[in-house]
């Protein structure tokens, strides 16, 4: 089913939760960097959509670009924790790195995540003579929540997704296809999480299943996932 037809299906049925408690984990020292720049806004009427963006210390570029989107469960995370160290190792070989914020989904929920995710790489190629980037070899990195959305722009890059997508962002018509990517332990399949963390011998704590309305899965989509299986 088209992703335009499944929003409409549940439309009016859906609506964000109360926020859950975020964690914090401890924050990067990028104070080595030399070339930066930091809270870049990158998508209209986002607040939360800001971005960092990191050129190696030493090269003249245009340098080929890894876009870094952090985890957090979907309702916490910062582009500037250091869960951003592993992509900023990328710098050493060449590479810069953007990492993005993206609204969390006690502010919206699904689909603008995925909406600035193109946003943000819309950015990265109608800015990349600005900061020196390479518009040609753009890499989409991400870590749980945050390789959730990764996999979601890996995979519907290659036209027009409606429902996905919304131009009034900013810098419509430049491409949003990813010409790599990089999911680390990707949530896929939200129906079965509760199913594979039994198979393993585990168990999530009383109140966490993923298939209970409170999980991150349902908060992003705000309503419980078995409520709204496509």
């Amino acid at each position: 089913m088209p992703v335009k037809d499944v929003l409409e299906k549940y439309d009016g049925r859906r609506k964000p939760g109360k926020p859950r408690e975020p964690h914090a984990n401890p924050l990067l020292d990028t104070r080595y960097i030399r070339r930066k720049w930091l809270d870049v806004p990158y998508a209209v009427g986002c607040p939360r959509a800001l971005m960092d963006i990191y050129l190696p210390n030493d090269g003249e570029g245009p340098f080929p670009v890894i876009m870094f989107a952090h985890g957090g469960g979907f309702y916490a995370g910062t582009k500037n924790d250091y869960e951003t160290y592993p992509p900023l190792e990328g710098l050493k070989r060449g590479y810069a790195v953007c990492a993005i914020n993206y609204t969390l989904s006690g502010e919206a929920i699904f689909p603008r995540q995925v909406q600035e995710g193109k946003a943000a790489l819309r950015f990265i190629r109608a800015k990349a003579a600005h900061y020196n980037l390479d518009p040609s070899c753009v890499i989409g990195w991400g870590m749980s929540a945050g390789a959730n959305l990764v996999a979601m722009l890996a995979t519907t890059g290659h036209e027009h997704a409606e429902g996905l997508e919304d131009d009034a962002m900013g810098n419509a018509g430049y491409p949003v296809h990813l010409d790599a990517c990089m999911i680390w332990f990707c949530p896929t399949d939200f129906l079965k999480m509760d199913a594979q963390l039994a198979e393993s011998g585990l168990a999530p704590a009383p109140g966490e299943e993923h298939n209970g309305p409170r999980s991150p899965e349902s908060l992003l989509l705000g309503q419980p996932i078995t409520d709204a299986p496509e």
